[in-house]
């Protein structure tokens, strides 16, 4: 439907607090939003589905949506979350291609949609929209070049410790005890986020590095021997000779005399 049941007004200024539409005018803003539909979603309806051919660009109104991406192996990856005034499937604005992730509503969420047709005469109209377009995948683009730096370089616990730094800058509020995250999240979230895929019994982020289960006090795995325990050599059937390796060839090759073969 046509943008109408939510309020105009409150309407055009989630669109000026969006950094697609910062900087643009009053009069571009109306422009904007008088092509706009709204989608209102229930939780896991998804409006965009990975592989699909692009329709619209889409802006959070209030609600989550969750973009996932599904590898060759089945594990499911999450993107990011787009909260209010933040932008989702932003490559329908300039490619054909198919739409590169799926978006779930991470509860009830509302969305305004462009069909991908009246947003490209939006941005052939208003030139700053289009920069504005642009600076977002740019943007787009740095994360995931982060995110790329971090699974190859980054043990597990450090990468749980910066997603939970974005979700605090994205989805924070402070009370009294420190910063709640205001959305749900499961370990499993945690896990696609991060690249991990077994759910440890425990997650720790305050060191550096992974926790490792420790052997048991009351059961050593590896006992000292003694003398007691010490296995007799295997009598070696005769003419049984040790394969060779490099080391013994060398060394075997250093000590004859040229032209006797080595064994």
């Amino acid at each position: 439907m046509l943008v109408m049941n939510s309020g105009r007004a409150v309407l055009l200024e989630l669109l000026a607090r969006a950094r697609v539409f910062s900087g643009l005018g009053e009069k571009t803003l109306a422009d904007v939003l008088a092509v706009a539909h709204e989608h209102r979603l229930e939780a896991g309806e998804v409006p965009f589905r990975e592989g699909e051919p692009p329709g619209s660009f889409a802006v959070v109104v209030s609600g989550r949506l969750k973009p996932t991406q599904v590898g060759p192996d089945g594990h499911e990856v999450i993107l990011r979350f787009v909260g209010p005034g933040e932008a989702a499937a932003a490559l329908a604005a300039f490619e054909e291609t198919a739409y590169p992730a799926t978006a779930w509503a991470v509860g009830d969420t509302l969305v305004l949609e462009w069909p991908r047709d009246a947003l490209q005469e939006l941005l052939r109209r208003h030139p700053a929209l289009a920069l504005n377009l642009l600076r977002l995948l740019s943007e787009r683009l740095r994360d995931v070049q982060e995110r790329f730096r971090e699974l190859a370089t980054e043990r597990v616990a450090q990468r749980i410790a910066r997603a939970l730094v974005r979700l605090v800058r994205k989805a924070g509020r402070r009370e009294e005890f420190g910063v709640v995250i205001d959305m749900p999240l499961s370990r499993q979230d945690l896990a696609e986020m991060t690249g991990t895929y077994r759910q440890p019994r425990a997650l720790t982020v305050g060191g550096t590095g992974d926790r490792r289960r420790e052997p048991r006090a009351d059961r050593d795995p590896t006992p000292p021997r003694t003398h007691r325990h010490r296995r007799k050599p295997a009598a070696l059937a005769p003419g049984f000779r040790p394969p060779l390796n490099a080391a013994r060839l060398f060394a075997l090759a250093q000590r004859r005399p040229a032209g006797r073969p080595v064994p």
